[in-house]
């Protein structure tokens, strides 16, 4: 395997751990197929006729994909292109689910009692005020226990989605290979039809454009503290954080797996 096939597996890879760790069955279906035969960029007409299911139910799964960024639709065309910046979409995400993780954490380590009785719960606080006895009822209170571990797994799972999966990409440019030939002409065509013409993908040896960009901007900041290129790509990474911040992922809404 060449250095190419490596960076192509490992963002494959990348791509299969992050919809089994946040989306349904069918997003994992659906992103499993693209990546798996390097046709990341499909029209909603290919995805009915090679997965073989309602075009209904791929494209619910591909809005919720939509809402993250980790997909872009083209209404036009009805085409779907998997980003090309997964690898800082998911250490936003992954970032965000830390700090909250950290927050259960903390909270799970309050002790918190129970009445047998009227299953109503208090703190530590009133249990000792009133010396072990429900103050409504007067039913004795009981510990409950704590439920850190979940969160301390979650935890370690996320760590390992780090070490084994983004860390393999840093340092990888995304592979130009995991998009359809297709995809490239249609590229092509609509850049040279345009005075700007802005890539979607860095698809060779040359400079990526992002980085030409930036050092246009830093020329004309004249002294100003230079942008520093990883900028640009945080950029869509930032704005993702504020959308989870309006909308926190429910942690224990489903369990984290990952492949050995």
């Amino acid at each position: 395997m060449n250095d190419d096939e490596i960076t192509l597996k490992r963002y494959q890879n990348l791509f299969q751990i992050s919809v089994r760790a946040f989306y349904e069955e069918m997003t994992i279906v659906v992103v499993d197929y693209m990546v798996l035969n390097c046709r990341a960029s499909m029209t909603e007409e290919q995805f009915e006729q090679s997965l073989k299911l309602p075009i209904k139910k791929i494209r619910a799964a591909l809005h919720k994909m939509k809402e993250d960024e980790l997909i872009r639709e083209d209404v036009n065309l009805k085409r779907w292109t998997l980003s090309s910046n997964i690898k800082e979409i998911l250490q936003t995400r992954l970032a965000f689910i830390k700090v909250k993780l950290a927050e259960k954490i903390a909270a799970t380590n309050i002790k918190k009692y129970k009445c047998s009785s009227c299953s109503q719960i208090f703190l530590a606080g009133v249990m000792a005020l009133y010396q072990g006895k429900c103050p409504n009822c007067r039913n004795d209170l009981i510990e409950m226990e704590r439920d850190s571990n979940a969160y301390v797994k979650l935890k370690d799972i996320i760590q390992k989605i780090e070490e084994k999966y983004i860390d393999a990409c840093k340092g990888r440019e995304f592979p130009a290979k995991m998009y359809p030939e297709e995809y490239h002409k249609l590229w092509e065509s609509e850049t040279k039809a345009t005075e700007f013409q802005l890539p979607i993908i860095f698809t060779g040896n040359e400079k990526p454009l992002y980085k030409k960009v930036l050092e246009k901007i830093n020329e004309q900041r004249k002294g100003k503290n230079q942008i520093k290129t990883d900028e640009s790509l945080l950029g869509a990474s930032n704005n993702l954080h504020d959308y989870y911040k309006q909308h926190p992922t429910k942690l224990d809404a489903r369990s984290l797996t990952t492949a050995d």
